[in-house]
């Protein structure tokens, strides 16, 4: 499960991933207006095209900071968790800059959702996000604020993954550590980074960059290291597996499914 992050990301007293992402939103009608600028080191490896994770770890703030805006509680504790976060690429997404729209298109006690999409020139829609997520409580003086916000100036300098500390072996297994860096203000690793982990396994297991991707979230990696394995189960598909390596391995943290389309 991953508890979406807004502009305050310092729970853990250490910089965040997020605030390497070029990213910039305001509160819109029924949602938020953003503005996401891509650079080299976001491309998925190998390749021109944006890695799914980049835009998965946008559209997961950018959806889930409106739905925690309207919780019962508005001091920043209360936010919603990310049931599952399916995000589809129309054309490949190169550097540059984007406009980013979200909205609320339900809000239940316990159960939301929401929409993302990324547009290009002349409004023509990239990219499309369709988030679940269900209300949950902040550990401590965890906090989320929402506020409009310029999440990070692009400071990333290394390939989005590698700059995770995701590891991949030949068999498409991919491995990524708790640490500040790669974490959420619950203390547990964020679900963007769940997402890069499971394109990293899926793009080794596939030999291509990813297209769609769609994550459903059972549980959180509270121990690490998060580990994904893929499978191809048809062609240009693979299901990807995440569990908690230093919990309990048998125990999947996540269930995902990955395409190549183009």
């Amino acid at each position: 499960m991953a508890e979406c992050q807004g502009a305050d990301l310092t729970a853990t007293e250490s910089r965040s991933f997020l605030e390497d992402l070029d990213f910039e939103y305001r509160p819109a009608d029924g949602g938020l207006q953003g503005r996401l600028t891509l650079n080299d080191e976001m491309m998925a490896p190998g390749s021109t095209q944006a890695a799914i994770a980049v835009l998965a770890s946008v559209a997961d703030v950018m959806t889930g900071i409106p739905v925690s805006s309207r919780a019962e509680r508005t001091d920043g504790s209360t936010v919603g968790l990310t049931v599952d976060l399916a995000l589809r690429t129309f054309a490949p997404l190169r550097v540059g800059s984007y406009d980013v729209r979200s909205s609320v298109l339900k809000h239940g006690r316990t159960v939301s959702v929401a929409e993302a999409i990324v547009t290009g020139a002349g409004g023509t829609a990239l990219a499309h996000c369709l988030a679940t997520f269900m209300p949950t409580t902040l550990p401590g003086s965890a906090r989320v604020r929402i506020s409009p916000h310029r999440v990070g100036g692009g400071s990333l300098r290394a390939p989005f993954a590698q700059a995770l500390g995701i590891r991949v072996d030949e068999d498409g297994v991919s491995t990524v550590e708790r640490r500040p860096y790669t974490l959420q203000p619950a203390g547990t690793i964020q679900g963007g980074v769940v997402c890069a982990l499971v394109e990293a396994a899926a793009q080794r297991a596939l030999g291509s960059p990813i297209d769609e991707l769609d994550v459903r979230f059972l549980a959180t990696v509270r121990t690490g290291p998060g580990r994904a394995t893929p499978s191809v189960i048809a062609p240009g598909t693979a299901r990807v597996t995440v569990v908690d390596a230093g919990a309990d391995p048998s125990r999947p943290t996540a269930i995902a499914l990955a395409r190549v389309t183009r």
